[in-house]
């Protein structure tokens, strides 16, 4: 059994329902989730969070009914009809092609060997918001007491237009950037449950 399934699955699925453990480990693992919701009566809560489902999953499995359990094989038996129509007969063939598609981490040639890339990337883009508010403010302010006079309205409809789009563009790189150190997500209010 390769080892990502084994942190993916519950023990009770490797038992009762070898091919559906094996079908989380890979690009089938949304099919392999939702059948398993569906044996254990759960509700597909936090649909787009994967990580979410799984812990749903694994929670349930932990205080399984009997009747739940036999759901589960009889899950089994459906996922495997599933499989073998689309062309995985046995779990062998399942398995080789969660290991082909599996994805890598760092697989592209650019990334191989930088991880201080995302790092740097991201001082940048904060540099880059930070010098722009900085320069917003001090226009405001040369305008404010008079340091800058406005000539022609036209050029300065021009001038704010584009300093505010390129205030809004710093400020979204910059809200990417904060999302990735911190891992949030839009509309999250409290991290995900980890495993």
């Amino acid at each position: 059994m390769n080892s990502h399934a084994d942190r993916c699955a519950p023990p009770i699925v490797h038992e009762l329902a070898p091919m559906i453990a094996l079908g989380l480990s890979g690009p089938f693992a949304g099919s392999a989730i939702a059948i398993l919701e569906q044996a254990l009566n759960l509700d597909p809560v936090g649909a787009n969070n994967v990580q979410v489902r799984l812990h749903n999953i694994w929670h349930a499995t932990e205080s399984a009914t009997l009747e739940q359990l036999l759901a589960l094989t009889e899950a089994e038996h459906k996922y495997c009809a599933q499989m073998a129509k689309i062309g995985f007969a046995d779990a062998k063939a399942l398995a080789a092609a969660c290991n082909k598609l599996k994805p890598r981490r760092n697989s592209r040639p650019g990334q191989r060997g930088r991880r201080d890339a995302p790092l740097i990337i991201g001082i940048i883009s904060l540099v880059c918001f930070g010098g722009t508010i900085a320069a917003a403010l001090a226009g405001a302010y040369g305008l404010m007491v008079g340091g800058v006079s406005i000539r022609d309205t036209a050029v300065a409809e021009i001038v704010s237009g584009l300093g505010g789009t390129i205030l809004g563009y710093t400020s979204a790189n910059a809200q990417q950037v904060l999302s990735f150190y911190f891992n949030a997500r839009p509309g999250q209010t409290k991290p995900a449950p980890e495993e």
